[in-house]
């Protein structure tokens, strides 16, 4: 059994606590630790932002498609692509950073076009009628994307070459075929279809339009419509601020002509 004065002197040693070089080694520890993890973590969140921004473009191009089928009538979809860096301004600045959707359809279920004009070669941009349109849904703004051209690079299972320059979105140099303007009923903010693509220090941003038919066919703004892409292509990117990031993070979403299904590649 140990004496009194042993026990105390024990007590003592025990809360003397850590000395100034063991706690300056367990700060260094922890720093070089956070120095690993946290750039790991920023890439986490990168890639799950980019993924929503994905689900999010995936989920407009069904309401636009499910929209025509379910009310027998035209409907579009447009994509413009603003500076990030900045707030929204009216009218719209093009730049990097954030992409902004509109949906619209025919009041009246027809197409309100002329498929005459549509269908030379090159065709003449034909602006769609605003008293002639419904808004569908509310106007979408996703922050930190960048569409770009991905056609050399493999995705997931999209291999290298699928998809041609000339089919993707708003970004194709192709003559072309829809515009309209957001909002519809006063002064415009949007313009959705613009040639030729825009820029913005040297690098494109996307700004085009998609239409799907009442049988769910869907047609890119690359014109003229007699020849309409079997396969067309919207590729994202993050962003920071009004800068891309990395082509490396990359999600591809390809819409079938035929069905307008789309179909979502990403690593």
């Amino acid at each position: 059994m140990k004496s009194p004065r042993s026990l105390s002197s024990a007590l003592i040693y025990s809360a003397r606590g850590f000395s100034l070089l063991e706690l300056l080694a367990v700060l260094a520890l922890v720093a070089i630790l956070t120095a690993l993890v946290v750039p790991a973590t920023r890439g986490m969140k990168g890639a799950q932002d980019l993924t929503g921004a994905a689900y999010a473009i995936q989920g407009a191009l069904d309401l636009a498609r499910t929209y025509a089928m379910a009310n027998n009538t035209y409907t579009w979809i447009g994509f413009f692509e603003e500076d990030n860096a900045h707030p929204s301004q009216t009218p719209a600045q093009a730049g990097v950073g954030r992409v902004v959707i509109c949906v619209i359809a025919s009041r009246d279920g027809s197409c309100i076009y002329n498929k005459t004009t549509a269908q030379e070669d090159p065709p003449a941009v034909q602006s769609l009628p605003p008293a002639r349109l419904v808004q569908i849904g509310k106007l979408i703004k996703i922050p930190g994307v960048h569409f770009f051209n991905a056609t050399a690079q493999v995705i997931g299972k999209r291999q290298a070459g699928m998809i041609d320059a000339q089919n993707l979105v708003g970004l194709s140099s192709q003559p072309l075929l829809f515009s309209f303007q957001y909002p519809l009923s006063s002064t415009s903010e949007y313009t959705f279809g613009v040639r030729p693509v825009p820029s913005a220090n040297g690098v494109p941003v996307a700004n085009g339009v998609i239409q799907f038919s009442p049988r769910g066919e869907a047609i890119s703004d690359a014109g003229p419509i007699t020849f309409p892409s079997t396969t067309f292509e919207i590729t994202l990117q993050t962003a920071h601020g009004n800068q891309p990031a990395n082509t490396a993070n990359a999600i591809a979403l390809d819409i079938n002509g035929l069905t307008g299904q789309t179909t979502m590649y990403r690593p």
